[in-house]
């Protein structure tokens, strides 16, 4: 990129990755956790809602929550 060259961003969008217990272990006795990513997930949404949803989530598949993170993703556009 040449200098004095400005990014736009064009789009950004946030996904929801909630780890689940499965409630079994591996080989060496640590936990196996699945994971489930939710994509275009409103950016107005607070931490607590984000919290609860992912909770009510683990609820409905049944597995108990054991991690969430909230990946954001920028396209910043095309390269000049």
């Amino acid at each position: 990129m040449a200098s004095g060259t400005f990014v736009n961003e064009l789009d950004r969008s946030q996904s929801l990755i909630i780890g689940l217990d499965t409630g079994t272990l591996d080989g060496d006795g640590n936990p196996v956790i699945d994971t489930a990513t939710i994509n275009n997930v409103n950016t107005g949404a607070t931490q607590q809602q984000l919290y609860d949803f992912a909770y009510n989530f683990g609820i409905l598949t049944g597995k108990a929550m054991a991690g969430i993170t909230m990946k954001t993703n920028v396209d910043p556009g095309p390269i000049d």
